[in-house]
C-alpha cells in the first residue's frame, strides 16, 4: 500500500512540474535573470524597473527559502530529508526545475527562485526578438513567450503554485502556510510589473 501511495505522489509531482512547463516552446532554453534585468532592459527605471519589483515581491528568494530552518522543519514533517532536493518543494520554488539540463544556458544560475522565465517562459528564442520594434506578439508567443496580458492570464499562471490543490493536499500537514492565503487582487498589486505605457 505504501508503495502505491509513493507511486501516486511521484506521478502527481511530475505531472504538476510538467503543467508549469506546458506552455513552453520545447526548443527554447532558459537564459536567467541577468539576461532580462540588465540596466538597459527590465532593470531600467525608464522601462518600469521590473527587476526591483520582482526583488521586492519575495519571489527571488524562493529558492534560498528552501535552505532555511523553517523550510527544513516543514520538510521533516513530510519525511523529506532536504527540501532543496525534493521535487515537491522545488517544483514551486525553483525556475526550470525538472527540465533537461541541455535547456539551461550557462547564464541561468538556477538559484534565483521564481524568476522571469518561470512565468514568461524560457527566453532564448524570444529574448532578441522582443527588443525589435517590428515584433508581433504572435511571433513572440511562437518563440515561447507567455505574455500574461490580462489579470486572468496572470492569475491562471500564479495559481499553478499558489492555488495548486493537489500540492496543498500534500504539504498542508507540514505547517507550510496556505499557498493561496493572500487574496489574489492584493498579491497582484505587489507583484505586477507592467512595462510603462508609451
Amino acid at each position: 500500500m505504501l508503495q502505491f501511495i509513493a507511486l501516486i505522489v511521484f506521478f502527481l509531482t511530475f505531472s504538476f512540474t510538467d503543467l508549469l512547463r506546458s506552455a513552453d516552446n520545447p526548443n527554447a532554453k532558459f537564459v536567467g535573470v541577468s539576461k532580462c534585468a540588465s540596466s538597459g532592459c527590465h532593470g531600467n527605471a525608464k522601462m518600469g524597473n521590473q527587476l526591483a519589483k520582482w526583488e521586492d515581491s519575495g519571489h527571488g528568494k524562493a529558492t534560498t527559502d528552501l535552505g532555511t530552518k523553517k523550510a527544513k522543519d516543514y520538510a521533516a514533517k513530510l519525511k523529506i530529508a532536504d527540501p532543496m532536493k525534493s521535487d515537491l518543494c522545488m517544483s514551486c520554488h525553483v525556475t526550470a526545475h525538472g527540465v533537461d539540463e541541455d535547456r539551461l544556458l550557462e547564464t541561468f544560475t538556477g538559484d534565483q527562485g521564481i524568476e522571469c522565465e518561470m512565468c514568461h517562459g524560457a527566453g532564448s528564442l524570444y529574448l532578441d526578438a522582443h527588443k525589435k520594434k517590428d515584433r508581433t506578439i504572435a511571433d513572440l508567443i511562437a518563440k515561447g513567450l507567455r505574455p500574461l496580458r490580462t489579470d486572468k492570464d496572470i492569475k491562471d499562471n500564479c495559481m499553478q503554485c499558489h492555488g495548486a490543490t493537489n500540492q496543498w493536499e500534500k504539504i498542508k500537514a507540514s505547517g507550510h502556510p496556505r499557498l493561496d492565503k493572500t487574496p489574489f487582487d492584493e498579491a497582484l498589486k505587489k507583484t505586477k510589473h507592467p512595462l510603462p505605457k508609451t
